[in-house]
Parts: C-alpha cells; structure tokens; sequence
C-alpha cells in the first residue's frame, strides 16, 4: 500500500472577468453507488474535489468526485493514485470522510498556439505556480494531447488546471473532470502558431 501523506496549500486567485475557485472542505454526508451527497456545498458543477480519510494518523487521497450541484458530487476516479493501492480499503468513499474541492487549482500549466498568447494568458492569470509545457510536449511525443492524455498527465506531475487559449479564449480546464470551468477573452497578436503547442520545445 502506499501511502499519501496530503499536505498542500489551497489559494484563492481572482481575475479581472475570472474566477480561479477556491478550495472549501466538507464531509461526505451520504453514498448511493457513485452519487455523493456532501454536507455542504464546496463548489461550482464541473469542478473537482478529493476524498481524504485518515488512516492510523495517516491521511490517503481515496477517490476524487465531480461536483454536480448544490451539495451533490458523483465519484469518478476511484484509482487516484494509479495501480490501485488503496484497493483493499473497502468502501472508497464512506459517509463522515473529508471532502476538499478545486484540488491542485494553483497549478496551471498554460496550452498556447504561440508565444504571444502564451505571455497575454500567463498576464491574464497573474498569481499562480506555473507549470512550463516542455515536459507535456516529451510526453505526448509529438501529438496533438487528447483528454486522456491531460487527465493522466495532470496526476502523474500535479496539475490542478490546463489554461487553454484558443481564438482569443482563454479556458480553465479542468483535467480530472475533463471540464471548463472558467473562460474569459483576451487580447494578443496573432502569430505562427507551434505543433501541438507552444513551448521551448516547439516555438
């Protein structure tokens, strides 16, 4: 079994015309199959939360859920660690466990066509940890990333949110529920754009 010591920082960044959600904490109220209901509503539909029990002192990222509403939430990766560690701990998620939305939603790795939209979205977004998109680049080898490849990529590095910028767009995507959670215009000039995406890899 291996064992995830969770301890990390949740920030609140307000943008001008974008919101980068806050992480609020509840408790899993109730469970019917892989429909949650928590004690509290934590957050917008479309974003994600994670299950944390404690365990002999220990606290494990049990399962993450999509939030679906109001204090509704439905599970949607039960192997959060990959290879299923946690596969002898039976149920995965069980009412009285911790519930923390927006997880990881300080990392942002920015997905540009090229250099000037990748400045104007990395402006836009001001304070955060920026993940540089070299390593997604050697990851997806050459092709163009689809959603599998963002969400596995997203929990092998710990990447909370792919800004996206495409024909003026600027989108928060998040990559474990595989939705928009934010978007917003910006302005920059156009230019030649890089396969898959701008980097120092591909500029």
């Amino acid at each position: 079994m291996i064992k995830f010591l969770l301890s990390f920082f949740f920030l609140s960044f307000v943008l001008e015309g974008l919101i980068i959600p806050t992480s609020q904490s509840t408790f899993v109220k109730s469970v019917d199959g892989n429909s949650v209901t928590l004690g509290n509503n934590i957050g917008q539909k479309g974003q994600n939360a994670i299950v944390i029990r404690q365990i002999n002192g220990m606290n494990y990222l049990m399962a993450y859920l999509q939030l679906e509403g109001g204090n509704q939430a439905k599970i949607i990766d039960s192997d959060p660690l990959g290879g299923n560690p946690l596969a002898n701990i039976k149920p995965i998620v069980k009412i009285g466990d911790t519930v923390k939305s927006a997880f990881l939603y300080n990392k942002i790795m920015i997905i540009a066509p090229n250099k000037r939209a990748y400045e104007a979205a990395k402006n836009e977004l001001g304070f955060a940890t920026f993940i540089k998109p070299n390593l997604f680049v050697t990851y997806l080898k050459g092709n163009a990333p689809s959603s599998s490849d963002y969400k596995n990529f997203a929990k092998m590095v710990g990447i909370g949110l792919f800004a996206i910028v495409k024909n003026n767009i600027l989108s928060l995507y998040d990559p474990i529920t595989q939705e928009n959670i934010a978007q917003v215009k910006i302005k920059y000039n156009n230019d030649k754009s890089s396969y898959p995406f701008y980097s120092n890899l591909t500029r």
